[in-house]
């Protein structure tokens, strides 16, 4: 294989790496994997960088193995010494926490994570970061930076942890993971420590950082309840905002976004509020878990339990339709009985102060599952007359006085 010629020209300012006369000699191939690394760091450095320490710890063994790490690492870490990438204890090792020795980092390749369900707004703001990383160089020919930092905000179950999942599988990065666990200590000082480590580690190397329950990291400094440490742990986040590096992606994502300092919020390149899916999105939700492996072809049970599940996250979707076939499998009921009595576990709090809700749940077990009157009322614990009064009413407010009982109803 022929060498490349490196006649690019660095941009000004920046060290040009050389060989010296006295490095070992390089294969052609391994002239031309230098040279590809050395112009790709001219351009999507943090891609590249990444690539390059990859090679680093599994180059393969040739007569010149040694040779091509050392021409490789002079381009990734400098005059630094480059074994520390290959040991154990070094920067591809996730740190620990050296008290209780649980993990600060979790890491993770999704591969198979799907865009989450969600507006088309939202889902456009998320496929807009995307694209500025996926197209980071036409950015740069322009003189503009891709945004590195993304704040999530919204209820539980929204989607925000999917969504991060869903970012690193489109840019094809590694997802590290703070755990709250090991990170928070109850010795003064050892929280801010870790954190730092973590945030060390993290930027090292192309990936996409999750800090979830980010709340519990940077709450509002004029919090007078908070010890002196938390309010110090958010001057290092919000200096760690400011210069987070290029090719790395900080996402963080709260349930609480009244208690984040509103210092740290505006560091931010963009904050993206995750909602509650409408009934659209819990019936795509559903539909989508439902039918994976073909289990459900109507769509008329799925519609009417997403008019009936108002204010239920996308999480609690997931798990309704996952329940409803396990129980399916493991009993003698059908997939649409077992999703009305797995629903009646999700809405049994509502169900007993909410008579539009009782009313949308009449619907969905009587006409979408084919249950008795008599056992749909043992369920709710009312009369049997009060539910045929009930579907009487529905399908008198089918004309609009009552949105989810109306959507029930006419389904």
């Amino acid at each position: 294989m022929a060498a490349i010629q490196t006649t690019a020209r660095r941009p000004h300012g920046t060290r040009t790496a050389t060989r010296t006369a006295a490095s070992p000699a390089l294969s052609p191939l391994g002239k031309a994997v230098v040279d590809l690394a050395r112009l790709g760091l001219q351009g999507d450095s943090g891609s590249t960088r990444m690539v390059v320490q990859r090679l680093l710890r599994r180059t393969p063994e040739t007569e010149d193995r040694e040779a091509l790490r050392a021409a490789l690492a002079e381009l990734v870490v400098g005059d630094e010494p480059w074994r520390h990438i290959l040991r154990g204890n070094g920067p591809d090792a996730p740190p620990i926490d050296v008290e209780s020795r649980l993990p600060l980092i979790r890491e993770d390749w999704p591969s198979d994570q799907d865009a989450p369900v969600l507006p088309p707004a939202i889902q456009g703001q998320i496929e807009a970061f995307i694209d500025e990383h996926l197209r980071a160089e036409v950015l740069r020919r322009a003189g503009f930076e891709p945004g590195r930092s993304l704040l999530f905000i919204g209820p539980p179950g929204t989607g925000k942890t999917m969504a991060s999942r869903y970012i690193a599988r489109a840019l094809n990065l590694p997802l590290l993971t703070i755990d709250l666990a090991g990170t928070i200590s109850s010795l003064l000082g050892r929280t801010g420590q870790n954190l730092r480590v973590a945030l060390d580690y993290a930027r090292s190397r192309s990936s996409v950082l999750l800090l979830d329950e980010f709340d519990a990291f940077a709450k509002r400094r004029d919090d007078n309840s908070d010890v002196g440490e938390l309010k110090r742990i958010v001057n290092v986040l919000l200096l760690e905002l400011e210069r987070w590096p290029d090719g790395s992606i900080l996402i963080a994502a709260t349930n609480h976004p009244e208690l984040l300092d509103r210092a740290v919020q505006r560091r931010f390149d963009r904050v993206v509020e995750l909602p509650l899916p409408d009934e659209d999105r819990r019936a795509e939700i559903l539909q989508r878990a439902l039918t994976q492996d073909g289990v459900l072809e109507s769509t008329q049970l799925v519609r009417a339990l997403a008019a009936a599940t108002d204010s239920v996250s996308g999480s609690d979707l997931q798990r309704l339709a996952t329940a409803a076939q396990r129980r399916a499998v493991l009993s003698s009921e059908t997939l649409e009985r077992a999703l009305v009595l797995e629903g009646l576990q999700i809405l049994h709090q509502r169900l007993k102060s909410d008579l539009a809700a009782r009313r949308a749940f009449v619907v969905l077990a009587v006409r979408h599952s084919h249950m008795k009157h008599r056992e749909v009322a043992r369920l709710l614990g009312v009369s049997h007359p009060t539910i045929g009064k009930m579907l009487l009413d529905a399908e008198v407010l089918g004309g609009g006085r009552n949105g989810n009982t109306r959507d029930a109803a006419s389904v």
